[in-house]
């Protein structure tokens, strides 16, 4: 049976939400104050819409060009992480702990990706 284009999503989507889930509970074992637990959690949810969102621009491209979707995707997440550290910065959020989780959470989803980009 053949997966849908939503289907794909979804599955990235979980899969993107649980590597992001561990790799959050390993962060607060060492970021471990409150301010710090708050800004890995916000970065967790910026992480899971930034990569869900590029990802699904990235699946429609697959089709044409794995390769250029794959890199569009982790240029806008470059771009998210920037204008995350900007806003963080703005927001009064631990930055540390922001941007560490932030740029771990991009990068472990991105090394996954391309699994779920295979046609």
């Amino acid at each position: 049976m053949k997966t849908t284009y939503l289907g794909w999503v979804a599955r990235y989507t979980l899969a993107a939400a649980a590597l992001i889930a561990g790799a959050a509970w390993l962060l607060g074992l060492h970021f471990s104050a409150a301010p710090e637990r708050h800004a890995l959690r916000v970065a967790a949810v910026v992480a899971v819409v930034l990569q869900v969102a590029t990802f699904a621009v990235a699946r429609r491209m697959a089709a044409r060009n794995p390769v250029a979707g794959w890199g569009l995707g982790a240029a806008c997440c470059m771009a998210g992480l920037i204008v995350f550290g900007f806003a963080a910065r703005g927001t009064g959020l631990a930055l540390d702990a922001a941007l560490f989780g932030l740029a771990t959470f991009l990068f472990i989803t991105e090394l996954v990706e391309p699994l779920f980009l295979r046609p």
